[in-house]
């Protein structure tokens, strides 16, 4: 049995648009500790990173690549690592040479950023990777790096008891968008239809299959793409997850098991509440007291609170919001209600409280709060 634990698409170097920035890409980093914990506790003999380790191959620090060896190194089994679209290999690219050396001496890393096989023997097993790295941010329309692959099957035939494994950066047709096919674009038939017996596939945030849970179970499928270790932004529809996969011998034939880690760090969630006179700090709390403290909040407000609430919206807003990792805040169509309050600040027969005291009457709050708005200005020119 070869037991594997699978991560891509970590994006190490990747900045972040929050206040806190910093301490959210040292939470991307210490992850890799959790992993790597993880994988030695589960006893796997590979962990597979499946491209974009890093954001780019250029501005990548010695700091991040030393704290990177440091939180692998609990892990003991092999570290094997291909280059993705982002963090791409060639020759006048010295960002994986880099990382080969510090790690020398500390953890079992290698990069595999050749068209060939890299061949292991792991618990007295021959293992075979094939890897599909990128040389370049983009490809030719509608080509991947599965030729030499598909190229080496064709001609060869392979003893079934070898474990064969192969490990690609690209979009899976179907699964990751890519309408204009420039992401090695690869689909699920094609990657079939080559005679390995799993394929470790990075590119796309999101995992796939969706469907593992937390505990092994046998698939009936040998393509899977971890996503992403842990949610980058807002957008990205994933909680941060890796996943553990199993592969078995039984009567010459190849199992597989598989279950998922969540290994997110961070959560970012997205709420619009709206008010309509509401306790801001009472409807606020109420609404994020199912999130954890681990979040980044981005907090949408509109409606009408009272004026007190509304003096004091930012102070009650920082202190329901303390708890989190970050949060960013858009207020702009919190207004305050039009109550007696605002009214006195005009004379009982004046024309402005009789404007205000129609519309308040005839079209409702908004409308009125508008009109308010629209004399104060027009008193201040």
């Amino acid at each position: 049995m070869i037991k594997i634990f699978l991560t891509g698409d970590n994006h190490i170097g990747r900045g972040f648009k929050y206040n806190k920035a910093d301490e959210l890409a040292a939470l991307r980093l210490d992850a890799f500790k959790i992993m790597a914990d993880k994988a030695a506790e589960e006893q796997c003999n590979i962990f597979a990173v499946t491209g974009d380790l890093f954001e780019n191959n250029y501005g990548v620090s010695d700091h991040e690549i030393e704290s990177l060896i440091e939180n692998l190194r609990s892990f003991h089994g092999k570290v094997l690592i291909i280059p993705g679209n982002h963090d791409y290999c060639g020759e006048n690219i010295d960002l994986w040479r880099r990382l080969e050396d510090k790690a020398s001496g500390k953890i079992n890393l290698k990069i595999l950023d050749e068209f060939k096989i890299y061949e292991f023997n792991i618990n007295d097993e021959r293992v075979m990777i094939f890897p599909a790295c990128c040389m370049s941010e983009h490809s030719p329309s509608g080509q991947n790096n599965l030729g030499w692959i598909k190229d080496y099957f064709n001609s060869n035939n392979v003893d079934e008891n070898i474990y064969k494994i192969g490990m690609a950066h690209g979009a899976i047709q179907g699964v990751a968008p890519d309408a204009e096919q420039k992401y090695f674009m690869m689909s699920k038939e094609e990657l079939n239809n080559i005679n390995v017996d799993l394929w470790l596939i990075g590119h796309t945030h999101v995992p796939y299959p969706r469907s593992l849970s937390q505990e092994f179970e046998v698939i009936n499928n040998k393509i899977f793409n971890a996503g992403s270790h842990m949610q980058n932004d807002i957008n990205e529809n994933s909680e941060g997850q890796c996943f553990i996969l199993e592969l078995n011998k039984l009567n010459n034939n190849k199992t597989i098991r598989a279950k998922k880690f969540l290994s997110g760090p961070v959560s970012f969630k997205k709420l619009d509440i709206n008010f309509n006179g509401e306790s801001l700090d009472n409807k606020l709390a109420d609404k994020i007291a199912g999130f954890k403290d681990n979040c980044v909040i981005e907090l949408n407000l509109t409606g009408f609170i009272n004026r007190v609430d509304f003096d004091n919206r930012l102070n009650i807003i920082d202190l329901e919001l303390e708890r989190f990792i970050d949060h960013e805040i858009d207020y702009r169509g919190l207004a305050p209600i039009v109550d007696e309050e605002i009214l006195s600040e005009f004379a009982d027969n004046s024309f402005s409280r009789k404007f205000l005291n129609n519309i308040l009457t005839e079209l409702g709050n908004e409308e009125a709060y508008m009109a308010y708005s629209l004399i104060k200005n027009l008193k201040n020119i």
